[in-house]
């Protein structure tokens, strides 16, 4: 407390307010009905549109139902598959209990009694023309997740990494000058929140995001991830950014978009047929 001058400095007065100046004048007060701000509110990082991942949520899932190839997209948009040549199944699973904000994941599911011992998971590529203002700065990806009872990865480790290269648009999994972290995150059957921290050199031009674990033996009835909330950001961790739909979908059509297409054709006998197909 200074009772003369308040050119910087915090005041405390007896009614238990608060003043916080600057150039002897006041900048924030609180008051008995809340707290008055006097000029501009500037975060340090974005308070919107900060995750640079997309469809992190895993609503958005217009390829098949399903995706059994390794190294391919869908069914969840712009998550691609990695991984060794082996039975599985990628799905969009609905769940309020273990994410009842999101409601939504990805379950990356080990066929039962595969026995093939390769790497699996997802990675999602950002491209180069939103991977640039990445360059120099110390990034967090943050997820949420859960294993299934008989989740083959060493000791419940999931290999989590943040990957970064300078080429332009390549493969995510493959990138020219190729370089970042993995570390190892220990799950359980039980939904939780982890992340990494890592800062990418001044140089990079993509970077990509991933998760993967090392499947070793013979796959049981629950040899499973399921992934969600997925979040990459400038900084330390904030809570998931929580887009609206309509908007997630327009990112996501950006690289792939279907629709309905009408033909019609005419029969020997002069009727006309129609028919629905779908465009990708």
């Amino acid at each position: 407390y200074n009772s003369g001058n308040y050119t910087n400095n915090l005041r405390l007065t007896g009614d238990q307010g608060c003043q916080v100046y600057y150039n002897n004048a006041v900048k924030l007060a609180t008051t008995n009905t809340g707290v008055t701000v006097t000029g501009d509110v500037v975060a340090t990082n974005p308070l919107s549109n900060r995750n640079k991942l997309i469809n992190g949520d895993m609503r958005i899932a217009q390829y098949a139902s399903t995706n059994s190839a390794i190294n391919t997209y869908g069914p969840i948009d712009r998550w691609r598959s990695m991984g060794g040549p082996m039975g599985y199944t990628i799905s969009q699973v609905t769940d309020s209990t273990n994410y009842p904000n999101t409601h939504y994941a990805m379950k990356i599911h080990r066929t039962a009694g595969n026995t093939q011992e390769y790497d699996l998971g997802v990675a999602q590529g950002i491209e180069t023309l939103n991977s640039r203002c990445l360059a120099g700065k110390s990034v967090t990806f943050s997820f949420r997740a859960r294993v299934g009872a008989n989740f083959s990865g060493p000791s419940s480790v999931l290999k989590v990494g943040i990957w970064h290269g300078t080429g332009t648009d390549d493969n995510p999994l493959s990138l020219t000058g190729q370089g970042g972290t993995t570390i190892d995150k220990t799950l359980t059957t039980s939904a939780a929140d982890y992340s990494i921290t890592y800062t990418l050199p001044s140089t990079i031009t993509q970077v990509t995001a991933l998760v993967y674990w090392q499947c070793r033996g013979t796959a049981g009835a629950n040899d499973w991830l399921e992934i969600t909330n997925a979040q990459l950001e400038i900084g330390a961790q904030t809570p998931f950014e929580y887009r609206d739909y309509e908007s997630e979908l327009a990112k996501c059509q950006r690289y792939y978009e279907t629709h309905n297409h009408l033909t019609t054709a005419k029969t020997t006998d002069g009727s006309v047929t129609s028919q629905w197909s779908t465009i990708t």
